[in-house]
């Protein structure tokens, strides 16, 4: 007889999932304050950002909502309320980490740390990248790959720089931006038209 065993593997979590914690001292102090820190723990990194609520230990339920946390009644008659806004900051933190790892298939703890400060930039096409500067990389790319001479690559960077001076890409594009980025296609630009609500008038 020929014994099979199977070994069960637990599957490891592509992106992780934030909760509060209190940084507290080892000894506390009765009706000592501490702050409420959002928290994630991810490739052997602790990272934490102040939501910039206090409570004292007696008012904070670590084991609520399966260990996220959350405030007490006794906290006050707007517990109700603060629970709320630090409910809603995590989960757009937890949305947006997500949605970036449905992207890319995976996320760093820069990335996280990124979201954790307020920035989205990471979520957009072009990953926050200013237009301009994307602009000049293109000709130093195409001169190292031999498209392009020094003339052009030049040329093409002191434009690019005269065009940021005279106006903000992120109002419009017209026949300025063909003068000013030759080499960026229409579909370069669409893509930054999505993220930076640019209008359009260039064509291929």
């Amino acid at each position: 007889m020929v014994k099979v065993i199977i070994i069960m593997t637990r599957k490891s979590r592509q992106f992780p999932v934030g909760k509060f914690t209190l940084r507290t001292p080892r000894k506390t102090k009765n009706g000592q304050e501490y702050i409420i820190y959002i928290y994630y723990y991810w490739q052997g990194r602790q990272l934490r950002r102040s939501t910039d609520i206090s409570v004292s230990k007696k008012d904070w339920n670590q084991n609520a909502i399966n260990g996220v946390g959350e405030l007490r009644s006794s906290y006050g008659s707007n517990y109700l309320q603060r629970n709320a806004f630090l409910h809603k900051l995590l989960r757009n933190i937890d949305s947006q980490i997500m949605e970036y790892v449905e992207k890319h298939g995976s996320i760093s703890c820069e990335v996280i740390e990124s979201f954790l400060d307020g920035s989205s930039d990471a979520l957009r096409p072009d990953n926050g990248i200013d237009f301009v500067e994307f602009a000049k990389q293109r000709y130093r790319d195409r001169y190292q790959s031999g498209k392009i001479g020094v003339s052009s690559r030049e040329n093409g960077i002191s434009g690019s720089i005269k065009f940021s001076r005279e106006g903000s890409p992120k109002l419009a594009f017209g026949a300025q931006t063909r003068a000013a980025f030759p080499i960026v296609t229409a579909t370069e630009v669409n893509v930054r038209q999505k993220s930076d609500n640019l209008t359009i008038l260039v064509s291929e």
